[in-house]
């Protein structure tokens, strides 16, 4: 199961409610970064910065990546020397990409006219035509999700016409049909499941909330990439359509029905979720969602972590445990009430 999600085709990310639904379903989100930012980090944005701060977003740095991509160069050069290059339309703006993004396949775009090289002004910087910088973003996104140490790492983007040109030019790209289907279908099931916040979310807050929730964020994860996994079998666009919507609409009775049940608790000052918290700063050596009832009872088995914890029946706990109940606690901390 996918754990990690790599942002395209921006260095700084965008601070919008697609982006905060992306946060808070992933584990970790990685962005593509220049080496020389970890020297300049205020070149990242303030956003930006936050994010990597509160470790929510992990910084990557091509250069310590595609060393085990061994024919990174051969292949895009492959796919760009293909391609009708005199009928690409004129733009007077061109797109900047990082040398170190390019390596040595800068040189080669500008001997066929597609790029710039680096000036004075801009040193690291390649001005490249816009098709041919959306593609190799796309490429080398492709590729990076491929050489993490961590694991695999989904592409993510909110740019409609790069999703696009990954489904288009996939046999070049090493993306399955499958492959993309995936990655609509999981964009579909989200936008249907997670909460749509009235204004944007501060990285704090998001860094709370997968603080107290990553045991339900993880449940949570596996429902929906099953059925991302049964939808990516489906060939037909009509069909998958269909049966998204099917899947969303099933999911969202079971969100509605556990919100409906949370709000017949009358819910302490201390949730459950603050027994976690406040536990583990108060057991050395453990984490707190590692911890047993058993045990975590008798951590709290004094003062207001013992009436706390009781205060959690065990209904509640097995509601609390519902894979579809990170969805419900993220309509009731982020979403739009």
């Amino acid at each position: 199961m996918m754990k990690r999600a790599i942002y395209f085709p921006h260095i700084s990310l965008p601070q919008n409610l697609w982006f905060t639904r992306s946060l808070i379903y992933w584990d970790k989100v990685s962005s593509i970064v220049p080496s020389e930012f970890m020297y300049e980090p205020e070149k990242l944005g303030e956003y930006t910065q936050r994010l990597v701060q509160l470790n929510l977003v992990e910084p990557i740095f091509p250069a310590a990546h595609l060393y085990g991509a061994d024919r990174f160069y051969e292949e895009f050069d492959g796919y760009i020397t293909s391609r009708e290059l005199k009928s690409l339309s004129p733009h007077k703006r061109w797109h900047r990409l990082h040398m170190e993004k390019l390596e040595a396949i800068g040189e080669r775009l500008c001997s066929l006219g597609v790029a710039k090289p680096p000036t004075k002004q801009n040193r690291s910087w390649y001005s490249v035509h816009p098709d041919v910088s959306d593609a190799f973003m796309v490429y080398l996104t492709l590729v990076l999700g491929r050489t993490l140490d961590k694991g695999p790492a989904s592409p993510i983007t909110d740019k409609k016409k790069l999703l696009a040109l990954i489904s288009k030019d996939r046999p070049d790209f090493g993306l399955s049909q499958s492959d993309i289907r995936s990655v609509e279908s999981r964009a579909v099931l989200l936008k249907g499941l997670l909460p749509v916040p009235r204004s944007n979310v501060s990285p704090e807050k998001i860094a709370d909330f997968k603080f107290r929730y990553g045991t339900q964020m993880q449940a949570f994860r596996r429902e929906v990439e099953n059925a991302v996994s049964e939808l990516s079998a489906i060939a037909d666009v009509r069909d998958r359509a269909s049966r998204s919507e099917h899947i969303v609409s099933g999911f969202r009775e079971q969100i509605e029905d556990i919100e409906r049940r949370m709000e017949t608790w009358k819910w302490p000052k201390v949730d459950f979720s603050d027994v976690c918290s406040i536990t583990a700063l108060s057991v050395t050596g453990h984490k707190a969602y590692e911890l047993s009832d058993e045990r975590l009872g008798i951590v709290a088995g004094l003062g207001l972590l013992g009436a706390a914890y009781r205060a959690v029946t065990k209904e509640r706990r097995a509601t609390i445990s519902e894979p579809l109940a990170y969805a419900a606690f993220a309509n009731r901390r982020l979403g739009s009430r």
